[in-house]
């Protein structure tokens, strides 16, 4: 992928950050490479219509999937949009080994506002740390009592005087301190702190502070569950008729675990045991009947997170199952 990126004027203009993304997706899978040069032309216009960086990473999402459907042993031919001149195509049509033509769908459930902000906050503190820090200390970042994203907002607002403040204090300590001191800094947010660590004497050779690691929580909302809905709602209309449909949701929320996705199913289900109509027609189907018809293009729903974890759920009512040697390979079941 460097190669690609290095031939390639609009990938060479893009951030750091997106292109090391697409080379660790060019390592992961030996066989990506290849297929991104091969769909290069569809790939680089996606890319260039992204109007936010949001829209962007939703794009990054597809490559992702490609490159992880690329690792699977069943997978022989992997087609992008194959559909492309139908409104509504399917993202992927996989050819595989054993189990013929397979169609994904691909969503990404996005970071929430917190998440977001402490992102940011984070990213920032390290940036102007390395650059305006200038003594042989390793620091950690201890944020794991905060969760508001106004609280990260302000820390972004203040983020000059922190880093003036731990300035301060390094400034006074002698640079071989015995053991690690807690600064914390609850002038600027009650939870903030900063853990203060010597740097062996042999290492002590750019005057400069090292990131040592940080510690955070992920803020969590308690609604998680619901994008997970949303998603198996819009989704299911998109499905082909007649055809294995597989929904592929990629957690870029750290938040969003393998129990929201079933909550959340078990939540559709309790709708359609009910009868309610109501909710049903709010998601864009005529009736309850017209979305269980429907639901039935669902061969399954894989879940894939940004800590890697996998799971696939398996749609018992599906007119199309999926051999089970893809879905211990979904898996990572050898």
């Amino acid at each position: 992928m460097e190669d690609i990126i290095i031939r390639t004027p609009y990938l060479s203009a893009l951030s750091d950050k997106v292109k090391n993304l697409l080379i660790k997706l060019g390592k992961e899978s030996i066989r990506f490479s290849f297929w991104f040069s091969n769909n290069q032309t569809k790939i680089l216009s996606k890319l260039r219509g992204a109007k936010s960086e949001e829209d962007l990473y939703d794009v990054l999402t597809e490559l992702r999937c490609a490159s992880f459907l690329l690792t699977l042993n069943e997978v022989t031919d992997l087609h992008y949009e194959p559909l492309h001149q139908v409104q509504q195509s399917p993202d992927f049509k996989v050819i595989m080994k054993t189990d013929g033509q397979v169609y994904f769908e691909v969503r990404r459930i996005r970071k929430n506002l917190s998440e977001f902000k402490r992102d940011e906050f984070t990213e920032l503190f390290w940036i102007k740390a390395k650059k305006n820090i200038h003594r042989n200390f390793g620091l950690s970042l201890n944020i794991s009592e905060i969760e508001e994203a106004e609280i990260f907002e302000q820390l972004i607002q203040k983020i000059d005087e922190i880093i003036s403040s731990i300035d301060s204090v390094l400034s006074k300590l002698p640079e071989d301190i015995e053991t690690p001191i807690e600064l914390t800094l609850d002038e600027f947010a009650d939870g903030l702190e900063i853990y203060i660590s010597s740097i062996p004497e042999e290492r002590r050779i750019h005057n400069e502070i090292r990131k040592y690691g940080g510690l955070f929580r992920t803020p969590y909302l308690g609604n998680e569950d619901r994008k997970f809905g949303d998603i198996i709602f819009e989704k299911t209309r998109q499905l082909l008729e007649g055809e294995k449909n597989i929904i592929f949701i990629y957690a870029d929320n750290e938040t969003h675990e393998v129990y929201d996705m079933m909550d959340s199913i078990h939540l559709i289900n309790q709708l359609l045991r009910e009868t309610n109509e109501e909710i049903i027609r709010k998601k864009g189907y005529i009736s309850v009947e017209d979305f269980l018809i429907k639901s039935q293009r669902i061969s399954g729903i894989f879940l894939l997170t940004s800590r890697q974890e996998r799971h696939y759920w398996n749609n018992k009512n599906s007119l199309r199952a999926i051999d089970h040697k893809l879905i211990k390979e979904l898996e990572g079941i050898s």
